[in-house]
C-alpha cells in the first residue's frame, strides 16, 4: 500500500502514476533501436519518474518503484550498450510497468471502496480492551457526535497481533476481551479482504433517552503489504497505519485511544483524536 507524501492529493498520485507508467511502456518499445538509447531512455525514464513523484510519494516508495536494487547494478554498468545489460535494462522495465501498475489498480480500487464513507475511525488496542461495551455492542453515535450515519473502522493489523498476543496473557477479563473481539472482527469479515458489518443500522442506543436512529457500523482489517516494514514501536506503527488510512481516504480519521501518550503521538501526526470516555 502506498503512502502519500505529506500533503499530497490521492488523485493526483494516481494520475502522475499513470503518466509514469505510460512512460515505462514507451522507454521499452525503444529496446529495438540502438542499444545505447535504449539504455539512455531507461536512465532518462527513472530520473524523470522520481522527480514527477517527489512531494507525491514517500521517499521508499519512490526507491521501490524506480530505484531498485537492479538499477543500481544497471547505473554501474560499464558497458551500457552491451547485450547483457540491455536485457537487464529490459527486464527491469517489464517489472517496474507491472509493479507500477499494480499500484494505480490498488489505489484506484481503494478509491471506489472507500467512496461514500463519512466517518473512518481507527480504534487503538487500548480502547478494544478498555471500552465500556465489548466490539460487537459499540454504539459511537453519541461519542463521535455523528447522528444517524454510517461509521467505518479500520483495523491495522498490528491491532489485530497485539489483540493476539492479550488473548494468551494477563488476567481472565483481559484474555476474555481479547478473545472476543478476535472474534467479533473474524465473524464480521467473511472475506478479509472486503468490508464487514459490525451492526447493521438502526440498532437501538443504550441510552434509552436518545430516540436517534443509528447509522451502521462496518469494519475491515488493515492488512500489511508483503515486505511491508513495521517501526521498531508498535504505538508508532498503529499510528502510521491510522496516517496512512487518512491519506488514501482523503479525509479525516479519528483515532480512538485509552492512552494520553498515544492520544498526543496521534494528534501530533494529524489525526483527530477521540479519547475514551472515563
Amino acid at each position: 500500500m502506498l503512502r502519500l507524501y505529506p500533503g499530497a492529493s490521492r488523485t493526483d498520485a494516481l494520475e502522475t502514476l499513470r503518466i509514469v507508467h505510460t512512460a515505462a511502456l514507451n522507454a521499452r518499445a525503444a529496446r529495438y533501436g540502438p542499444g545505447i538509447d535504449f539504455y539512455n531512455r531507461y536512465m532518462k525514464w527513472t530520473h524523470e519518474s522520481a522527480r514527477l513523484l517527489r512531494h507525491r510519494l514517500r521517499a521508499e516508495d519512490i526507491d521501490r518503484l524506480v530505484f531498485t536494487r537492479r538499477y543500481s547494478a544497471i547505473q554501474a554498468s560499464s558497458h551500457p550498450a552491451s547485450q547483457p545489460t540491455l536485457d537487464l535494462v529490459e527486464m527491469e522495465l517489464i517489472e517496474r510497468i507491472e509493479d507500477i501498475k499494480d499500484e494505480c489498480d490498488e489505489l484506484n480500487g481503494l478509491m471506489q471502496r472507500w467512496q461514500g464513507i463519512e466517518h473512518f475511525v481507527v480504534p487503538e488496542t487500548s480502547m478494544i480492551m478498555n471500552y465500556t461495551w465489548t466490539l460487537d455492542h459499540w454504539d459511537l453515535a453519541q461519542l463521535l457526535n455523528v447522528g444517524g450515519e454510517d461509521i467505518h473502522l479500520v483495523i491495522p493489523l498490528a491491532v489485530v497481533d497485539e489483540l493476539d498476543i492479550l488473548k494468551d496473557r494477563g488476567q481472565d477479563k483481559a484474555r476474555t476481551r481479547a478473545r472476543t473481539s478476535l472474534r467479533t472482527i473474524a465473524n464480521a469479515l467473511k472475506d478479509p479482504r472486503d468490508i464487514g458489518t459490525l451492526r447493521e443500522a438502526g440498532f437501538t442506543p443504550y441510552d434509552k433517552t436518545d430516540t436517534n436512529p443509528r447509522g451502521a457500523i462496518t469494519v475491515e482489517v488493515l492488512f500489511d503489504d508483503p515486505g511491508h516494514m513495521r517501526l521498531p514501536s508498535m504505538d508508532e506503527e498503529i499510528i502510521d497505519r491510522a496516517v496512512t488510512v487518512q491519506d488514501l481516504a482523503g479525509r479525516s480519521v479519528i483515532f480512538m485511544t485509552n492512552d494520553t501518550g498515544q492520544s498526543l503521538r496521534a494528534r501530533r501526526a494529524g489525526l483527530d483524536v477521540v479519547m475514551m470516555p472515563s
